[in-house]
Parts: structure tokens; C-alpha cells; sequence
């Protein structure tokens, strides 16, 4: 039978049926392509979201490594952008937590997430990174991170060494350097439970050239002033 006549043929049955009937009709014949539609609305949706996202103005990065939730909470997000007086349609403060590194063993996890880390990095758009102490470790030893007093003013580094919020971490040449600020004392960045087992670091990426953006972020954070 040919497909239009084999649809007239399914709509006159339809009509005959109740409510009920109907119903199990559709999900008996039009499941699949159903849900094969939704698939495509949401994955069109997602896809021009992240056009949308492409097209704006980075104004912070964050990479934010081993975090204990899967989402940044929504209220700091929002007071973060709203610190920094962002359109949302132009602008876009990224605080990306999906990040997973497991420096003993080289799982498919921990491989993507440190050639994301790398790919960033070399374009400059990375311009600080939060992570456990290991990690900050780790990737000092990779120059991956800015001297902390080539950022701020001697007074800010005072303060932030008198309140031993301060993280030295050894470089490649042995040198012991100010590389990240200690934020477990933090109370706007632990309110939002990202790290309550380990300590999070925050550390400046080498080669950012958002100085003003990060300087801010730390004011935003109320570590300097």
C-alpha cells in the first residue's frame, strides 16, 4: 500500500477511538520518531546556545579543577556577574568546574581534561585556575602560573602573607615561589561548597592578559582591596 493511502488508512482507525486509545495509538506508532525530534530540538538548542556563547566577550575564565560538585552555584555565578556589570548577551564570565585530573593514573578524564587545560593556555584565554595544592604543584612545576608579586602591589602580598593566605609552590629551576592564594579561609568562594575535603588554590595563569579582569576577581573575592 502506498505511504499516503497507509496514513489515510491510520487516521480513520484514529478517529474511531477514544481518548485513551488514541493516546496509546500515538506512542505505539510515533514513539520513535518523537523522540527522535526531541533529540534534535535539544541538541539544537544546546548547539545555538553555544554559538550564541562563542560570540561573546570573554571577560573572566576560570578553569576550576576536582571540585566536589558538579555545578557552581547559581546565586555566585550571578552576584560575579553582576560585580563585573556584564551584558549577558555581549559578555561572559565562565566558571567551568568540569575539569577532572588524576595525577597517578592517565584515564580518559584526566587526558582530556589537561589537553583542554594546555589548548586554553596556549590561545590565552585561560586567566586563573582553582585547584587542590597537588595539582597547583604540578602544573608550577610546568610553568603553567604567574608570580603572584609581578601581579600585585607589595602591600597586597603583606597582607595576604600576614593572614598565611599566601601558596608557594617550587618551579622547574627550584625557586620557591608566591604562585596561588589559599581561599579556604575564603567565606564568599566556601559558601559555594565547591571544595570542603581539600584545600582550593587559586593561581593566576602565566601568559593572561585580563590583569584588570583578575585584580577584580580578587576584589570580588575580598582577598585584596
Amino acid at each position: 500500500m502506498p505511504i499516503l493511502d497507509e496514513i489515510k488508512e491510520q487516521q480513520k482507525k484514529a478517529a474511531t477511538m477514544s481518548w485513551k486509545g488514541r493516546l496509546g495509538y500515538f506512542w505505539d506508532y510515533y514513539k520513535i520518531p518523537t523522540l527522535v525530534i526531541l533529540i534534535v530540538l535539544i541538541f539544537s538548542f544546546f548547539l545555538i546556545k553555544d554559538m550564541i556563547a562563542a560570540n561573546r566577550e570573554s571577560v573572566l575564565q576560570a578553569a576550576i579543577i576536582n571540585s566536589e560538585l558538579s555545578t557552581v552555584d547559581a546565586s555566585f555565578q550571578a552576584d560575579l556577574e553582576s560585580f563585573y556589570k556584564i551584558d549577558p548577551t555581549k559578555q561572559v564570565v565562565t566558571l567551568d568546574n568540569s575539569y577532572r585530573l588524576d595525577l597517578t593514573a592517565a584515564d580518559q578524564m584526566t587526558v582530556a581534561s589537561s589537553q583542554k587545560l594546555i589548548a586554553i593556555l596556549q590561545v590565552k584565554e585561560l586567566d586563573v585556575m582553582i585547584a587542590p595544592a597537588d595539582i597547583i604543584d604540578y602544573y608550577t612545576l610546568n610553568s603553567f602560573f604567574a608570580d603572584l608579586s609581578s601581579l600585585l602591589t607589595p602591600e597586597q602580598i603583606d597582607l595576604l602573607e600576614a593572614q598565611d593566605l599566601l601558596y608557594y609552590a617550587e618551579t622547574e629551576e627550584k625557586a620557591s615561589i608566591p604562585v596561588g592564594i589559599d581561599l579556604s579561609k575564603c567565606e564568599r568562594f566556601t559558601q559555594t561548597k565547591l571544595y570542603t575535603i581539600n584545600t582550593p588554590i587559586l593561581a593566576v595563569a602565566v601568559n593572561s592578559t585580563n590583569n584588570d579582569a583578575i585584580l577584580r576577581f580578587l576584589t570580588f573575592l575580598e582577598l585584596t582591596n
